[in-house]
């Protein structure tokens, strides 16, 4: 068990912008379609579970074809 919070959030239509991390931060941006992101979960190529956690979550959160 770990003690650690981490919040998820989930936007649309977003514009790209310029970032000041922390010092303590190190932060890798890649801006990849949904559907590959989602590929990279399901094959085991992303692996940090926060990203993993919040991909599933977002595909789950999505309509789906009704027809």
């Amino acid at each position: 068990m770990v003690d650690e919070t981490a919040h998820l959030f989930l936007a649309h239509h977003l514009v790209a912008a310029s970032a000041e991390p922390d010092a303590t931060e190190h932060l890798r941006v890649s801006t990849v379609p949904f559907a590959d992101a989602l590929q990279m979960v399901l094959s085991g190529e992303i692996v940090d579970s926060m990203t993993i956690i919040a991909v599933l979550w977002a595909d789950r959160l999505r309509p789906r074809d009704r027809s």
